[in-house]
């Protein structure tokens, strides 16, 4: 549902759901009633509800209807097909005024429809036609001085007229005719001739034809020989900028692509400001985790103020094309859509220099989406101020560390869904509507907490779940509650991991395995004693997106993430967390030997027989925690590359006689039965 401003003078607005269900509103009783939460109730029960009928509340009406739009005074209605709808005379434009409007309409991003089908003479209008004119936004009528000869144009041109008023703005341009030849059909004159010589044999519809002329003759509209001093390539540029004005909020918040997005597309809008009153060249990055819809939004936001530049150009994935192809190819594409010239080729830096010239006067909007090299900010986007005045420039990324050593002027972090935006862009994956089937709300709501408001895992949960049954959906959950994270999903968290020095990497799986939640000065203690240098790693990894510190300054990640650490480890076992885990290794010996740390947590009561057979072949091992409902048999063996020893009801009256804790570092043993940790022996 679009959001409006409603002037003062509007008495009552409709709002439609689908084809199915409306909302009046009398706004007279809202004062009265108060009544924007009952509102919101009841339209929240139509959507999520199949039964529906007449429901009355306060100053609301809810019944069942047919429409599919928004009524109102200050509204025009969206037909969803195409944006623009193009009625003109073939014979004598189509090769030339024509192709040239509709090429810089689609190149703009505004989808046109251009009929390119001949009727044959005597043929009524086609449904395909009507149907395309009843799903148009605006219709572009194209008076030229053989459109009234045409019986097909005049329907046409009847139909939208018809369909003229809060559904359709009509937008004449008047090409080689006055607009008084038009509206004044019957003057002497080659257009007034056209339609009386041509249509004396259709009396019925002559009228009709004449009075949709005179109708579209009297509208606010374009003519070519006074606009641009006629010169047509100027006047399609100022024409095409003109509709782009008059298209509603060409970013729907009810895109399915962008649920949630309305508010964050503001706020970066906002960040970048009106180019027009801000000559000044500004760069703008977008910074967050993978899979939290940093593109999409960059996406959103170019496609909405495009049509301000002189020049615009989005470059998808830069990282991995910069991987494929080298950085120069991208250059060569990045200038080849600002300059609009076709497979431009780049042969040195100074080629590139000379021709980036061309463009020091043009006002430039350039999208780098996700970057992950500094080298790629620094050839594509580096040079920048050889753009013109009132140049933007976006950037995405997940690490935040290159948008401040490129100085960007504003950094925007983007954020998590909410429940209410995640269970809606999952029905509409899963169910194919705005929430979820009867009998299915319990098991989407248990995805929507899974996905932890990460759009990429519920774009892809809810299109695997897609038209299957409930035990398929309980199946499904329970894999991913013990396996983790579905391959793609995977896949596309991991790019963040991947790009880490090794330090870093053994910092994250670390904490992801071990440490997620725990305080930050604590955790940067024993990460310093494995000498994985936090300090460092630690920043790194919170300009990565891949953890993050709360107000109660712990280190914290998003389940996913740490899933995502998780699965990685166990590819090659190092670090042990689940009690059968444990149990599994100590019982096989299978790679007991690369085992680097053992931290049991368990919720509920375990027993683990801990033999010194085994921990003598953990020579690795460098912290071995034991919490408070873990009950181990066996603890006359500690290895002595042990740093960190925390175990809680430790059971014996001393440590084994036989450790040597020549590298331990921190020692916790809370609520144990120890009454001296070495007999005749000092820590070192």
């Amino acid at each position: 549902m679009r959001n409006q401003r409603i002037r003062s003078s509007c008495k009552h607005i409709i709002f439609f759901f689908g084809s199915h269900y409306r909302v009046e509103i009398n706004l007279s009783k809202l004062a009265i009633y108060g009544v924007q939460n009952e509102l919101l109730s009841a339209a929240r029960g139509l959507l999520c509800s199949s039964k529906g009928c007449n429901l009355y509340i306060q100053g609301v009406r809810v019944e069942r209807g047919e429409s599919s739009h928004l009524m109102g005074d200050d509204y025009h209605h969206w037909g969803g097909q195409y944006d623009v709808f193009l009625s003109f005379r073939g014979e004598d434009i189509r090769k030339t005024f024509i192709d040239h409007l509709y090429s810089a309409l689609e190149r703009s991003g505004i989808y046109t429809f251009k009929d390119d089908v001949r009727l044959e003479r005597g043929e009524s209008i086609a449904p395909a036609l009507l149907k395309a004119i009843d799903e148009s936004m605006i219709a572009v009528v194209v008076f030229s001085k053989n459109y009234a000869s045409s019986r097909w144009c005049l329907e046409e041109l009847a139909k939208i007229m018809d369909r003229r008023g809060p559904h359709t703005l009509v937008i004449p341009i008047f090409y080689d005719v006055h607009p008084t030849q038009v509206r004044n059909p019957d003057e002497q004159g080659y257009f007034g001739d056209n339609i009386i010589s041509q249509h004396q044999h259709h009396p019925a519809k002559l009228e009709t034809w004449r009075k949709a002329l005179k109708d579209a003759g009297n509208l606010s509209g374009y003519v070519l020989n006074n606009t641009a001093d006629g010169h047509e390539a100027k006047f399609i540029d100022i024409f095409v900028q003109y509709i782009w004005s008059k298209l509603p909020d060409m970013i729907s918040s009810e895109d399915e692509r962008l649920v949630g997005m309305k508010s964050r597309i503001e706020e970066v809008t906002s960040l970048l400001l009106d180019v027009e009153s801000d000559p000044v060249r500004r760069i703008v990055g977008i910074w967050g985790l993978s899979g939290i819809g940093k593109s999409t939004l960059a996406k959103a936001v170019f496609r909405l103020i495009k049509n301000q530049f002189q020049a615009a150009c989005f470059l998808e994935e830069v990282g991995e094309e910069s991987k494929r192809h080298g950085v120069r190819y991208l250059l060569e594409k990045q200038l080849s859509q600002l300059l609009k010239v076709n497979d431009l080729k780049i042969n040195n830096e100074c080629d590139g220099d000379q021709i980036m010239r061309r463009l020091r006067f043009k006002s430039v909007l350039l999208v780098l989406d996700d970057v992950d090299h500094l080298d790629q900010l620094d050839v594509l986007a580096g040079k920048h101020r050889l753009f013109g005045p009132g140049s933007r420039i976006i950037i995405t990324t997940r690490n935040r560390q290159l948008l401040v050593a490129h100085g960007v002027d504003e950094i925007y972090q983007a954020r998590l869904l909410d429940n209410a935006a995640a269970i809606r862009l999952f029905s509409q994956k899963a169910f194919k509507d705005n929430c979820p089937t009867k009998g299915f709300e319990d098991l989407s709501y248990e995805v929507i907490h899974y996905a932890g408001g990460l759009p990429l895992v519920i774009k892809v949960l809810g299109s695997a779940l897609c038209g299957e049954n409930l035990t398929f959906w309980k199946a499904s959950l329970q894999k991913l509650r013990k396996q983790g994270p579905h391959g793609d999903i995977l896949k596309k968290l991991k790019i963040g991991y991947d790009g880490l020095d090794k330090e870093v990497q053994e910092t994250f799986l670390d904490i992801a395995c071990f440490f997620e939640g725990q305080e930050q000065e604590h955790l940067t203690r024993k990460l310093d004693s494995f000498d994985f240098y936090p300090d460092c790693s630690i920043p790194i990894l919170v300009h990565r997106s891949l953890i993050y510190i709360s107000k109660e300054n712990k280190i914290c990640m998003h389940q996913l993430i740490q899933e995502m650490g998780r699965h990685m480890d166990r590819e090659k076992p190092r670090r042990l967390w689940r009690t059968k885990d444990v149990v599994c290794v100590l019982k096989s010996s299978k790679g007991i030997k690369n085992i680097e740390g053992i931290v049991l947590r368990p919720h509920k009561r375990k027993y683990i027989d801990m033999a010194a057979e085994s921990l003598r072949k953990m020579r690795k091992l460098r912290i071995l925690e034991i919490g408070h409902e873990c009950s181990v048999r066996g603890s006359d063996y500690l290895p002595s590359k042990l740093k960190w020893l925390i175990w809680d009801k430790f059971p014996s009256k001393a440590l084994p006689p036989m450790f040597e804790a020549v590298n331990l570092i921190g020692l916790e043993l809370s609520c144990s039965s120890i009454e001296q940790p070495w007999k005749d022996k000092k820590v070192n």
